[in-house]
């Protein structure tokens, strides 16, 4: 086994690319035992490759070169410790988040799901107990500061917020003439909490409950098909309705919206279409 190594080599060894090793020595992170002048080759010993192998686990866990040059190469063993320390405590810290975002996809897709499950039917459930964190009386536009208020919730306990969604509460005759007068919008979660922000809205009450995937620019007809079906079954509609947004999407270029609507309803029996 040979002692010196081209840049080349170490750098197919330890998978770290040429430009990076090159780096590192600028830095004066790490740097070639000799060079040679008239080539212009870089060179390393064998002796420097258990270094370059920690140097790239750190690396790999978003450690800075500061702290490396700091830490990692003029430290006593005991302080070279607390330092792997402090970088474990970092990279669990990157766990919980992303375990955070995981479960934050997960609720997504099992809402996404149930609405390709749910598109265009109809039943009659009863609603959780939906509480309210936001809320507008006027028929102002405030859906920027509700998305931030959303994410502020969500940021400071994912899994309480994370079934959390935009909504808005319409009359009955603004819902059906798609008025777009609101009575209240904000974001809602279903768990049932005694103390909140505001007030709960729907309280378990039945309701007629749909998902509707629909351009925008049909929202009309279809929320119309929706009351006809109401009146079809005779039902009574006993309160305001709570529309939450469940996401949006392009098609062939055009605004596709999925909604969850939930209509309280005066129905005793399962409702199916």
């Amino acid at each position: 086994m040979k002692e010196y190594y081209r840049i080349g080599e170490v750098s197919q060894m330890f998978a770290i690319e040429i430009s990076t090793l090159r780096y590192y020595d600028k830095v004066d992170l790490f740097k070639p035992t000799k060079v040679d002048l008239q080539s212009g080759y870089r060179y390393y010993h064998i002796s420097q490759f258990s270094i370059l192998a920690q140097i790239r686990t750190y690396r790999s866990l978003d450690i800075s070169i500061k702290t490396l040059k700091k830490r990692l190469f003029h430290s006593k063993p005991s302080e070279i410790l607390a330092f792997i320390g402090d970088a474990e405590e970092q990279l669990e810290s990157y766990l919980i988040e992303t375990q955070k975002k995981l479960e934050l996809l997960h609720s997504i897709q099992s809402e996404v799901k149930k609405a390709i499950d749910l598109e265009n039917n109809f039943e009659t459930i009863m609603s959780p107990d939906f509480v309210v964190l936001a809320h507008d009386h006027e028929a102002t536009n405030q859906t920027e500061e509700i998305f931030e208020l959303l994410e502020k919730a969500r940021a400071a306990d994912l899994k309480r917020y994370t079934i959390a969604n935009y909504f808005e509460v319409f009359a009955k005759d603004d819902f059906i003439n798609h008025n777009r007068v609101r009575i209240a919008k904000g974001f809602a979660t279903a768990e049932r909490v005694k103390e909140e922000l505001d007030y709960p809205i729907l309280k378990g009450r039945r309701c007629l409950h749909c998902f509707i995937d629909v351009p925008a620019d049909e929202r009309s007809r279809r929320y119309q098909e929706v009351f006809a079906h109401i009146e079809k079954h005779r039902m009574q509609v006993m309160g305001n309705i709570l529309k939450i947004h469940v996401m949006e999407y392009m098609y062939e270029n055009r605004k596709i919206s999925i909604d969850e609507l939930y209509i309280p309803i005066a129905a005793e029996k399962q409702i199916s279409s």
